[in-house]
């Protein structure tokens, strides 16, 4: 082989390293930029409703080992309660503590009432109803008694009221109204007179 022939060969077979040594470098830089799965935490991301405060969403890890994003850094605050809102006062995120490398995060709102938060889905649970007290007794209704009628008889049936005359008036009386005591007295001296005539008959009736 000439040395012009062996340059050629060898200058080929260079770059033909390069080419295949940039073919296997380029997907190692590409996936270098990507975070591996174990570089992300899952958290409870604050809102701005009452009436659902959190979701859940995973969060990439920067480089310095804090979270993309700031959710770390500049989503701080306590954690929610129905008054906050009201007081213009922006809830935390929850975030459970992670280890990155050297850095270390504590957590953050990571307390037992947080915790109860993120693994119920970061829904916050609904208030226990109040337990009603004992039911008011249902008052009676009143009965009104109903008034003795005030009208009379003729008033309310077109026709006159007849009232029975006493019994002693009636006693009292005879048949035409006039009182019976004379009439029993003259009666009583016809029967009496009669018990008197009636012997005296007989014997004058009987023969000598």
């Amino acid at each position: 082989m000439t040395l012009a022939a062996r340059s050629r060969f060898i200058g080929s077979t260079a770059f033909a390293a390069l080419i295949v040594g940039a073919a296997i470098a380029a997907p190692s830089a590409a996936l270098a930029t990507k975070p591996a799965p174990e570089h992300k935490v899952t958290i409870c991301h604050r809102t701005n409703s009452d009436t659902n405060p959190y979701v859940a969403i995973t969060v990439d890890i920067a480089s310095t080992g804090h979270m993309k994003h700031g959710h770390d850094t500049e989503h701080e605050g306590p954690i929610w309660d129905p008054t906050l809102k009201s007081q213009h006062i922006e809830w935390g995120d929850i975030i459970p503590p992670y280890q990155y490398l050297d850095f270390s995060y504590p957590g953050q709102n990571w307390s037992a009432e947080g915790q109860a938060i993120f693994d119920g889905g970061c829904a916050i649970a609904d208030p226990e109803p109040t337990p009603a007290g004992d039911p008011e007794p249902t008052p009676e209704p009143e009965v009104t008694p109903t008034p003795a009628p005030t009208g009379s008889v003729e008033a309310e049936t077109g026709r006159p009221e007849i009232t029975p005359p006493s019994t002693d008036t009636i006693e009292a009386q005879g048949p035409s109204g006039t009182s019976s005591t004379p009439i029993m007295l003259f009666l009583g001296a016809l029967v009496a007179l009669a018990a008197l005539v009636t012997p005296s008959a007989r014997a004058k009736s009987r023969p000598s």
